[in-house]
């Protein structure tokens, strides 16, 4: 929190937030360009509306208005009053009101790439703010060259189109420079250094750096590790557990691709890389990441759903020599130091135009017991090859750290069953409101074990049920009960998981519906539909599972991995399947169902 402070011409990239003002006054935030930042530039009160309240709420009495009372004399000073015009402008304010962030300038600032400008408590602060002539772009604005970082903005860049008084930053002073005092030569921005993501809107920049599910089968054949990379033993090269590696670090597809084929059995992941080389080329005979060829794969589990800041890996970084290193990346791995000694790895360079590897990497050296549950696999994979000067990947990633998880594959071993959740996909929330008159006067139901009724529930009529989330990989049974106060026709809501506006939808299944103390039809979603609707609830069926991704709740056919019959609700906190019940004033009712979480792709 400043008050008083220009913030003037500088340049923020990949932040979660470029420029974030929690409070403070007589700011003036201008000619600021923040680029690929999750929120490009937050204002925030730190007022009677934040976690401050209990102090704001003091008026003249908080520590802010303390100090400056005590001061006052000083402040009312001619230097003071020159400097700071509107340092003592609180005074002639409401003492609450004026704890909010007032009196602030935001002008002229640059959104490239990233999320839009927030000003929080915007009904109190922006009767004395200015913000004005701040824009958004979703592509180069006109750098000079943004893949080699050199952010300076060219004369003709459409940037000045929109803001013809913007005031560039001074690019080419940002940076380290050389000094006696330095111990190290001054490195400056590069591709090499700090390498920057693509420019693409908030959506489209989560969508890529969402992990991409991919299936690893049983493998049904035995597998030697000597290098040599057969049908016999991995199947053609277009089978389906194959993938083509041929995307370059500036995300162009390189001529010379790479294959990667991955099969498990009870205890191992089994790799297998094909690497075309360039005409007349052999593969360097070295065994140093970057100078000589070679691949790196890197593989940790997923603990949850959500993508970490840093993977819980380890990087196996195999070279055409028959070479392995092992290594940990980010966070430590829970494996043993024996599983790891039983990684093996060969090499073969004997086919000319291309060399071959093959890796038989214990689960638990990946701290995986799959038996117990079947977490996702983080999965990079980069190919070097030397002698053509290529960085290849599986798929486009924006760090050079092994540990980013952004822009992963994630893995899922298909032999030891259903996922329990998708790491970049949403828990599946599971709740479920009891809604009924809301213009009554008074509540109609009780709530009973399992169900609750908050204060805002209650002035709607309404109880909420909710039982946290729900795994993929097994039915969750639940159960909730309340007793009627009155005769009354209320309204059973199948909810979920609430998304943000433009986020990803996250679903929740439900099945096996059993109420006593009223009558509910269709329990089990299994009676047939009638005009294309289910019995009983106000949504339609459909004769799939992958519906997960559209824009509606349905009841779905999944077949034998419903938890009764052959059918289930999907819904989500704004898409919702609902049911009217008739209650008997004292007569409990009892709900009990299961729940699942609705994964895409499984």
């Amino acid at each position: 929190m400043t008050s008083g402070t220009i913030v003037q011409s500088n340049i923020v990239t990949m932040g979660d937030c470029g420029l974030n003002f929690g409070g403070g006054q007589d700011n003036l935030i201008t000619d600021n360009v923040a680029v690929n930042c999750k929120v490009s530039l937050n204002l925030s009160s730190r007022g009677v509306d934040s976690f401050a309240r209990v102090n704001a709420e003091k008026g003249r009495d908080s520590n802010q208005f303390r100090l400056l009372l005590r001061d006052e004399s000083l402040f009312r000073g001619d230097l003071w009053r020159t400097r700071y015009p509107r340092l003592l402008a609180p005074l002639e304010m409401d003492p609450i009101d004026a704890q909010n962030a007032h009196l602030n300038t935001i002008r002229r600032n640059v959104n490239v790439g990233g999320g839009a400008l927030v000003v929080r408590n915007a009904k109190k602060v922006m009767r004395t703010c200015t913000v004005e002539d701040n824009v958004d772009f979703f592509e180069d604005p006109g750098f000079v060259d943004l893949a080699s970082l050199d952010l300076r903005l060219r004369t003709d860049a459409s940037l000045y189109a929109a803001l013809p008084d913007f005031q560039a930053p001074d690019f080419a002073r940002m940076g380290l420079y050389d000094d006696p005092g330095r111990a190290s030569p001054a490195v400056k921005f590069g591709p090499h250094v700090s390498p920057l993501s693509p420019i693409m809107s908030p959506e489209a920049r989560a969508e890529a750096e969402r992990p991409l599910l991919v299936s690893v089968p049983a493998g049904d054949r035995a597998i030697r590790i000597d290098g040599a990379v057969g049908a016999s033993e991995w199947g053609t090269a277009d089978s389906q557990a194959t993938a083509v590696l041929s995307v370059a670090r500036n995300g162009t597809q390189e001529p010379l691709p790479s294959r990667v084929w991955l099969r498990t059995d009870e205890a191992h992941l089994f790799v297998a890389f094909e690497h075309a080389i360039a005409a007349g080329k052999a593969p360097t005979a070295g065994s140093e990441w970057g100078r000589d060829d070679g691949v790196e794969i890197v593989l940790g589990p997923a603990r949850d759903e959500r993508l970490p800041n840093r993977l819980e890996a380890i990087v196996l970084r195999g070279y055409a020599n028959g070479t392995l290193e092992v290594a940990e990346g980010g966070l430590s791995l829970p494996s043993s130091t024996k599983a790891r000694e039983a990684i093996r790895y060969a090499a073969d360079g004997s086919r000319k135009g291309r060399w071959t590897a093959e890796l038989a990497i214990p689960l638990a050296a990946i701290g995986l017991s799959p038996g117990e549950t079947n977490f996702p696999v983080f999965c990079h994979v980069t190919v070097r090859k030397a002698s053509a000067d290529q960085w290849i990947t599986w798929r486009r990633r924006w760090s050079l750290d092994p540990s980013d998880a952004k822009c992963a594959c994630a893995l899922w071993l298909a032999q030891f069953g259903p996922l329990p959740f998708m790491p970049g996909i949403p828990a599946s929330a599971i709740r479920i409101d009891v809604q009924a008159d809301r213009s009554a006067e008074k509540s109609s139901m009780a709530p009973g074990e399992g169900a609750d009724a908050p204060d805002w529930a209650v002035k709607w009529n309404r109880l909420v049920a909710t039982f946290g989330t729900a795994r993929a990989d097994r039915w969750k049974p639940c159960r909730f009960e309340f007793t009627p106060l009155e005769d009354a026709t209320v309204q059973l809501e199948l909810m979920g998981t609430q998304s943000p506006a433009g986020g990803l939808l996250a679903w929740t299944y439900y099945d096996d519906f059993r109420v006593e103390g009223a009558e509910l039809v269709n329990g089990d979603f299994e009676e047939p539909a009638q005009n294309g609707r289910s019995p009983g609830w106000n949504c339609v069926m459909e004769k799939q599972s992958e519906g997960a991704g559209q824009d509606r709740a349905a009841v779905v056919e999944l077949g034998d991995q419903a938890a009764s019959g052959r059918y289930a609700a999907r819904t989500s906190h704004d898409h919702r399947i609902n049911q009217r019940i008739a209650i008997r004033k004292g007569q409990k009712v009892v709900v009990s169902f299961q729940a699942r979480a609705a994964l895409p792709g499984m």
